[in-house]
């Protein structure tokens, strides 16, 4: 048993309410205003109620008289979490009926009984909530309380003597209540007392700590997930923040929550939930700290704000306190004076309330009194009092006391469940409760914006200024970002050991059967994920896999292949590893395959164009898609220059370097209709055969190399920026868009001949094109900002709008329902490009916003998506329960993966301004260019 002071320390106590000062202060304040008669009446009414509250709080306090309403009053006894074994023993002022009652709404599981003696777990006492004794038995510091002038002041709470009893919470234990009336209702707030226990060890996780709840955990859709939480801290996380959630029948887990670090561990907290018709607001210590009309804290709700907040009541149902109904996030520290009221408290009652005393008669009232009638055979356990002031009188409810008992042992384990770490070598998973719904960072930015520079045609898109973030935020961003790094390293292991178990050597492993599937012959997640095992620290990993591609790589059953493809995963994962180990067997097999592609070059002589699918077994081979007319695409031959012009560099051959600039200047050379590069040219005439404009399929990463080109080249070829900026300034005026009513912005495409209101998830490495290349002084950097972080903002809406948190293929914009999901597109196969701009967002602002986003689509991965042998593909993004697709492409392992790992790393493994990811993540050290062949 833990001795009074060893929790002294950590303590400090509950205010004490001092109403009778502040109804005197009143009494003066009317004395000149009052007529003599008046004066008279209240003095007598006056003497008369102090009396009564006096013999209220006396140890042996009076029945209330017999002419008010009864009203009920009962003992609860608290329940283990595990066991859930209650007691029910009733003080009733209101006769046998309302000790029937009383019993009634005391929680009692099926097939439990109702009993005195503590419940055993595991061969172990496991004691229920105690109550804290006095200052002197317990070895706690004295009360704070408000002096009554400050409940006319506003002023903080002062000190004041006396004694409070708290219900200290282990783990292990909680309290139940079934409603005896209607307590949830639209208007209505809760406050408590809390005190967390602090972590007992440095990486200890506390997660989720329940003060009050009627709803199940997790988001399911269901009548389980109606009704609301009150807790502290985000899943698996010690962020210190305080949240409400409520669910409805869109979403599960709608919440607001306060900012990190707002609600620390170690100290009393006095913190109020309250629900309007239309608004949620949380405050902690008296004082607003979030709430979802005003734009303060951070908020997630399906429907976007500043939409009213829909929340759908419970029907019945225990409500518990210390613990989510369905036994999940059990609370350990200590609580007190936990009430629900019956209306949506004012900014002014929450601050009264804090200060000075309850402003209103609550629903329910939880209390732990010093003095009252004892319990036989209970001198061990914690006894609290439910007071249910239902009645029709005004009056507030008395409250009946019970004897406190002893304090119990604490357990040395924790009851929460937090997420384990899936070790590499397991093939189970264990799936993450992630929530389905919006988050977003609410910001005041007013005064934070300016108008955007002459020329930028998007006049209606203000310059967004970098949000400004305290060092203690980015503290704290660090801090959690340490944990959810790691859980992104077991995710990469765990698909590894899988690949490594039943797919080692072929292209790919199928994450639900466990079998291996080849189209590039190549190894390809062998090879596309060589850099991964280098920055994730997996160093004999990365050793063995070298020893593959020494020894077996071969290229003789390469056939029908995408040239495109094998240049960024194959070429690029060999550069990239010989990039960062410096290795030269990297180096030799990066040029064995290149050396096999070259004839691709020779197809189109007046061109230079290679061709779409070619052959290393027969180099004969050389097609053109037939659904494109034969045409060579955009995305292709525009995407290989920084593999070639690396490794020219690196062997000092300079005909990888001219080959892959040929296409460049051809390019530079042609007419740009608005400015942009339609998706189809003609390979043997050079000529555009189509007028389609794209950032999404079959244009997307030729965008990209532009600004990429100009800086792996040290900066050095002026016509490639030149060529980025025509282009992001043809793309501005043309194709960008805001929806409606939310004024999503999005890139949409051009037919040839009118907007096209789609966006692809392609498309979203746009955010991060626009950041990269905003960081070298030119004209429009900071509205190349501003709109990196409007498109970050949508691509991430495209995760959260879904039934599964994650992005379909693409999305349709309609006028006044925003984005919507085509049945066409409503699959999933953990492509990699928003993550890639919130990294990189993140990388140039250091906004844990971006961190969070990206823990919230890394969540819904492994919830929908993770198997034991990695992530597989979603068919359909709206419905979790369809069946999935076997299949888990390379990149979801060499970008996912590692744009997740590089978002949540403090150490910038792949420093931005040294190395230049290629389209596929492979990071790639700058040089100085060579001289053109022209």
């Amino acid at each position: 048993m833990e001795e009074p002071s060893a929790r002294a320390a950590a303590l400090h106590t509950l205010p004490r309410r001092r109403k009778n000062g502040a109804s005197r202060a009143h009494v003066r304040r009317m004395l000149p205003v009052l007529l003599v008669g008046v004066f008279c009446l209240y003095g007598v009414w006056f003497t008369n109620a102090a009396a009564q509250h006096s013999a209220d709080l006396s140890p042996a306090a009076s029945p209330p008289d017999a002419r008010e309403p009864p009203v009920l009053t009962a003992n609860l006894e608290a329940q283990s979490t595990t066991s859930a074994v209650g007691v029910v023993r009733s003080e009733a002022t209101g006769g046998a009926a309302a000790v029937n009652a009383a019993a009634s709404a005391l929680s009692i599981p099926e097939g439990g009984q109702r009993t005195t003696a503590a419940t055993r777990i595991g061969g172990t006492l496991e004691e229920p909530p105690a109550a804290v004794g006095t200052a002197a038995s317990a070895g706690v510091a004295a009360p704070m309380g408000a002096a009554a002038s400050s409940c006319d002041t506003g002023m903080a709470p002062a000190p004041a003597g006396g004694a409070a009893y708290v219900g200290d919470f282990s783990g292990a234990s909680h309290l139940s209540v079934n409603p005896l009336a209607d307590i949830e209702r639209e208007s209505m707030s809760v406050s408590a007392w809390v005190h967390l226990d602090k972590p007992s060890s440095s990486g200890e996780i506390m997660s989720i700590q329940t003060i009050v709840a009627n709803k199940h955990s997790g988001c399911g859709v269901d009548a389980d997930h109606h009704g609301f939480s009150v807790f502290i801290n985000e899943w698996n996380t010690n962020a210190e923040q305080l949240y409400v959630s409520w669910g409805n029948d869109e979403s599960g887990c709608e919440e607001l929550a306060t900012d990190r670090g707002s609600a620390p561990a170690g100290k009393w907290l006095f913190v109020t939930a309250v629900f309007d018709k239309s608004d949620a607001a949380l405050y902690i210590d008296g004082k607003l700290h979030a709430h979802s009309g005003r734009g303060i804290g951070r908020l997630r709700t399906v429907r976007q704000p500043p939409t009213p907040i829909e929340r759908q009541r419970r029907a019945g149902g225990a409500l518990r306190i210390g613990v989510h109904p369905d036994l999940k996030h059990a609370l350990r520290g200590f609580l007190g004076e936990l009430a629900i009221f019956p209306a949506a408290l004012t900014d002014e009652q929450v601050l009264r309330l804090y200060s000075c005393g309850s402003p209103m008669p609550p629903l329910l009232k939880l209390e732990w009194r010093e003095s009252g009638p004892a319990l036989s055979d209970s001198a061990e356990r914690g006894v609290a009092q439910l007071v249910d002031a239902l009645s029709k009188s005004s009056t507030p409810a008395p409250v009946a006391t019970a004897s406190a008992g002893g304090r119990h042992t604490r357990p040395t384990y924790s009851m929460q469940d937090p997420l384990s770490l899936v070790d590499s070598t397991s093939a189970s998973h264990t799936a993450f409760e992630a929530p389905h719904t919006r988050l977003r960072r609410q910001e005041d930015t007013s005064g934070r914006s300016s108008p955007p520079s002459q020329g930028w045609p998007l006049p209606w898109l203000a310059n967004r200024a970098p949000a400004n973030i305290s060092a203690e935020a980015r503290a704290a961003s660090d801090k959690e970002a340490a944990m959810r790094v790691e859980h992104v390293r077991n995710a990469f292991k765990r698909a590894w050991s899988a690949y490594r178990q039943y797919a080692w050597g072929a292209d790919e492993v199928k994450p639900i059967s466990n079998r291996s599937h080849n189209w590039l012959h190549m190894g390809a997640t062998m090879i596309d994920a060589l850099d991964n095992l280098w920055i994730f620290g997996m160093k004999d990993e990365f050793v063995e896999a070298q020893e593959w591609v020494a020894t077996q790589l071969s290229l003789k059953r390469a056939v029908g292949i995408s040239m495109f493809e094998t240049v960024i995963r194959i070429l690029g994962g060999l550069l990239s590893a010989f990039e960062l180990s410096r290795e030269p067997v990297f180096l030799s097999k990066a040029q064995e395959v290149a050396d096999h592609m070259m004839y691709a070059f020779d197809a189109n002589p007046k061109t230079g164009l290679p061709c779409t699918t070619i052959s290393f077994a027969n180099q004969r081979q050389c097609q053109y898609p037939s659904w494109a007319g034969h045409a060579a695409i955009l995305a292709e031959y525009g995407t290989i220059q920084l593999e070639f012009k690396y490794l020219a560099h690196h062997t000092k051959q300079k005909k990888y370097w001219d080959v892959a600039e040929r296409p460049m200047r051809l390019l530079q050379g042609l007419e740009k209709p608005h400015g942009l590069y339609p998706t189809f040219i003609n390979p043997q005439t050079g000529r555009w055969s189509s007028q389609k404009f794209t950032f999404g399929a079959l244009a997307d990463s030729f965008y990209e190399y532009l600004i990429k080109q100009w800086l792996i080249t040290n900066k050095k070829e002026e016509y490639l920026r030149k060529m980025f900026d025509d282009a992001m300034i043809g793309m501005a005026k043309l194709l960008v868009q805001k929806s409606s009513p939310s004024g999503l912005v999005y890139i949409a495409d051009w037919t040839g001949s009118s907007i096209q209101h789609k966006m692809d998830h392609l498309a979203c490495f746009a955010g991060a094109m626009l950041a990269i290349g905003a960081q070298d002084g030119y004209a429009y950097d900071k509205e190349y900002m501003s709109l990196a972080y409007a498109l970050g903002d949508t691509c991430y809406e495209m995760y959260a709008r879904t039934q599964t948190g994650l992005s379909p293929e693409f999305v349709q914009f309609v006028s006044g329902r925003d984005m919507q999901t085509p049945r066409t597109a409503c699959f999933n196969i953990g492509r990699p490009e928003a993550v890639e701009t919130f990294f990189v967002l993140w990388y140039y602002t250091r906004d844990p916003k971006w961190r969070d986003i990206g823990w919230e689509v890394f969540k819904a991965f492994e919830q929908h998506a993770a198997t034991g042998s990695g992530w597989a593909a979603l068919s359909d993004v709206e419905n979790p329960k369809k069946k999935r697709d076997d299949k888990m492409e390379s990149f979801v392992l060499a970008e996912t993966m590692k744009y997740l790992f590089l978002l949540f790393s403090n150490d910038d493994p792949i420093p931005l301004e040294k190395y230049v990811m290629n389209t596929e993540a492979h990071p790639l050290g700058r040089f100085e260019p060579m001289a053109t062949n022209t």
